[in-house]
């Protein structure tokens, strides 16, 4: 029989092992079949033990057994839990990067003498450079704490309604081409910035409210106009999708497969 990969390290090893040699990650298969070679060597070696001693090892044994199953069965499920959360971590909590103290001294000083560009061009109306220099501030490593510049809500309602009109410009085609996974973006940005999502963001000014209801009133004349929604049914449909506090994208894509007859160009 081939190797197998161990799950953990990545390493190939024997299906047999009870273990991987290189990390000590339990191996379900190996270590019940291990289990099973000694109990059967046991088993040879009660015909020189009376009836009564016999009976009561194999008692013993499954007593043995029983608890390997179980702790077999517990490591299988807390890793199991561990790859979920991992995978998950990252869409419900906000990533923490661990940094060396020059690291963080090095962050500090790169804030000190680049908020201050962004904190320009934001005083100064000049949304379409601040949104380059922000995206530019984004892709560069190490990752650099921008959520700690005071008007980051701002600058991330400004790109996802950027990300909103790049898709508009497809909008035509995905509903041509009856592309519901492409329009759920769609009627997930625009129900987002219809219901003012950014509205309970204490860090946004009134100045930066009152900017981005403009571009709430964009989203409305696309859900009327576009997605063929009334206020009422709006109105409707905002328990079903703020069910958890926030707007889930899977809802919208329910929208988009149920609706997508509606959309117009």
């Amino acid at each position: 029989m081939s190797e197998i990969k161990c799950p953990n390290c990545g390493a190939m090893f024997d299906p047999h092992e009870p273990k991987c040699p290189y990390c000590e990650y339990i191996n379900p298969a190996g270590a019940q079949e291990k289990y099973m070679q000694k109990l059967e060597q046991n088993r040879l070696k009660l015909d020189n033990v009376d009836e009564e001693a016999a009976e009561l090892y194999h008692s013993e044994m499954k007593k043995k057994g029983r608890r390997l199953a179980l702790t077999i069965g517990i490591t299988v499920a807390v890793i199991i839990l561990g790859i979920v959360f991992f995978a998950l971590k990252d869409r419900f909590f906000r990533p923490s990067y661990e940094r060396s103290s020059e690291d963080e001294i090095r962050e500090i000083a790169w804030q000190r003498e680049n908020f201050p560009k962004l904190d320009e061009l934001y005083e100064a109306g000049k949304y379409d450079e601040l949104l380059d220099l922000y995206d530019r501030f984004s892709l560069e490593t190490p990752y650099h704490d921008l959520w700690n510049w005071p008007h980051f809500p701002f600058a991330d309602c400004l790109v996802r309604f950027s990300l909103f009109t790049d898709s508009m410009e497809s909008y035509p085609r995905y509903v041509r081409e009856g592309n519901a996974s492409a329009l759920s973006s769609v009627v997930y940005a625009a129900f987002r910035f219809y219901y003012r999502d950014y509205d309970s963001d204490t860090r946004l000014s009134e100045s930066d409210i009152e900017f981005l209801d403009g571009l709430s009133a964009y989203a409305a004349d696309i859900v009327h106009s576009k997605l063929n929604f009334t206020d009422e049914e709006m109105s409707e449909l905002r328990s079903e999708l703020y069910s958890k506090g926030y707007i889930e994208f899977s809802a919208c894509e329910d929208i988009a497969k149920k609706y997508m007859n509606r959309f117009t160009e």
